[in-house]
């Protein structure tokens, strides 16, 4: 009995593994072309070979769906032909157990679900960057594709359009890798909610592209710009305009979980600050706290003194003594009602304003280095000192970019996003805009948790799901060997579909903050093939 189980036993594994190896072969052809459709609708974004390039890298990521459902109809086809041909049958009267019978399929399944997992957790996650990078590494052929399609092209909370765009590889002035020229150019910057924060239209716009480290980062100049901000209502012209910190383009390796390994999700799990999104609310935070440290600061100046000298940065010239007695989350006031600044020119003091309406807001262009402000004042009266006192009025009067004599500048650009949260919670009375600063870098660090939680629980979700739909395939083409193979099947591929289903919107419940109800509806398909396993085996145990 021993060596025909043995040969039996080499038979099922060989039938097994060569139907699973063929049927995955074509259904991973069959989907890699399904993945490679959106690509290749973006008509000149992929050349004839980059198409080749991306469907052969498609394939492997392809296989998480392909291997467990091609697993499955082996198993179906080979035991249905077995069974409607009375071998097992003939087997189980000659004293074969099923336990036995299915002892080669079970180590089978085991075999692929280990197979799954090292798949899902460790390299299918490295061809899901390799996909998206081969979309992604050339900057100027993306945008210059969303331009001649009249759509926005857009990066992170960015979105940038433009007319028409000149290319230039490798430019003689500049370090950059490429620089792209943009006429006729509108920017918005969003915010959580997707509506936009900042915008800006300009004549021209030159953008630098470096590439870096592995990593690539856009600086941008435009000229003869109109801005205008959401959050102050300020309006403004410039002949230039140019940011002081880099736009870092996201690395398809680094900063999505769905391309990152288990290892780098553990380690990112105890780093959150290294992902991208949870640093960029860490610097906005960052600069909340700096700027309401140096309003306290000015406050306790001004209760002092009643005075606080500013001095104009970069190609303001002016520098500015501002007469008030408090300064509380940005509002600058004074007991008799009207707040004064006068403006000197190299010491010389040329005009003096006077209003009741005055901010001392941080210049969003600010360097992360250093503090600079705008001081926007209202409905003001404006003096002009030099012409005997000349009176007229400004609905509004900006200065900026400005630099406050006499304070020390508090530089957190160090501190982890626990140590801002502590020095929050230290504040007194914080701003509204700190305290929403705040609130975003820990909805992003929960976000972040719940995606590298979800995004484990899955991996392991279906790799369980293609033992189990093993399983089923075999003991249903046992249980229906009167019926067609299809037919069997199929009543093995819709519950395991199903289950595919139930795991992603537990997954996506995960992501939304329900953790522990989507971990449930997560894991409750595969409990009901189980159990769905346990009592078909049964029914063919008991007759």
């Amino acid at each position: 009995m021993c060596p025909m189980l043995g040969i039996l036993n080499r038979y099922l594994v060989f039938d097994l593994a060569r139907l699973t190896i063929l049927t995955t072969a074509i259904l991973v052809t069959v989907i890699a072309f399904g993945a490679a459709i959106k690509p290749l609708s973006l008509e000149e974004l992929l050349t004839p070979m980059q198409t080749l390039k991306y469907i052969a890298v498609a394939t492997v990521p392809m296989m998480q769906f392909a291997l467990p459902f091609a697993a499955g109809f082996a198993a179906t086809v080979t035991f249905h032909r077995m069974a409607s041909e009375n071998e097992i049958l003939a087997m189980s009267a000659a004293g074969l157990s099923y336990i036995r019978l299915f002892t080669p399929v079970f180590s089978m399944g085991i075999v692929l679900a280990i197979i799954m997992v090292i798949l899902t957790q460790w390299v299918i996650p490295r061809f899901y960057g390799y996909m998206g990078k081969l979309l992604a590494t050339d900057v100027a052929l993306l945008l210059e594709h969303s331009i001649r399609q009249g759509v926005p092209f857009t990066i992170n909370d960015l979105q940038i359009y433009a007319d028409d765009m000149e290319v230039i590889e490798d430019p003689a002035d500049t370090e950059a890798d490429t620089r792209l020229i943009l006429n006729r150019v509108a920017a918005a910057r969003t915010g959580s909610d997707k509506r936009p924060e900042t915008d800006v239209t300009a004549a021209q716009a030159v953008i630098d592209i470096y590439y870096r480290n592995g990593r690539t980062y856009m600086k941008m100049l435009m000229t003869d710009a109109v801005s205008y901000s959401d959050v102050s209502g300020e309006l403004r012209g410039a002949r230039e305009i140019e940011p002081t910190r880099a736009i870092i383009l996201p690395s398809f390796l680094d900063d999505n979980p769905r391309t990152m390994t288990r290892g780098q999700l553990l380690v990112l799990r105890e780093n959150p600050d290294d992902f991208d999104h949870v640093a960029v609310a860490r610097l906005r935070l960052m600069d909340s706290i700096e700027e309401a440290m140096a309003w306290k600061e000015i406050n306790q100046h001004l209760s002092i003194d009643h005075s606080q000298r500013l001095i104009g940065r970069g190609q303001n010239r002016y520098s500015y003594e501002v007469e008030a007695d408090s300064l509380v989350n940005g509002v600058l006031k004074a007991k008799g009602q009207t707040v004064k600044v006068t403006q000197y020119d190299q010491g010389e003091p040329v005009r003096r304003f006077e209003s009741s309406n005055a901010r001392l807001n941080r210049d969003p262009g600010s360097p992360v280095d250093s503090l600079s402000f705008n001081l926007i004042m209202r409905d003001a009266t404006v003096h002009q000192i030099p012409s005997g006192g000349v009176i007229n009025e400004r609905r509004e009067q900006i200065f900026g970019p400005l630099e406050v004599a006499g304070i020390q500048e508090q530089r957190m650009i160090d501190f982890s996003s626990a140590e801002l949260e502590e020095i929050v919670q230290k504040i007194d009375a914080p701003s509204e805009k700190l305290t929403l600063a705040a609130k975003r870098l820990r909805y992003r660090i929960a976000e972040l948790q719940n995606e590298i939680e979800s995004r484990l629980q899955t991996r392991y979700a279906i790799s369980v799901t293609a033992l189990l739909l093993v399983m089923l395939g075999m003991v249903l083409a046992i249980y229906l060997r009167n019926s067609l193979p299809l037919f069997i099947y199929l009543w093995a591929f819709l519950p395991a579909l199903v289950d595919l289903l139930v795991i992603s919107s537990g997954a996506q419940l995960m992501r939304d903050g329900q953790v522990i109800f989507g971990s449930f509806l997560m894991w409750i398909g595969n409990v009901v093939l189980f159990v769905a396993i346990c009592i078909i085996t049964w029914i063919i145990n008991r007759h």
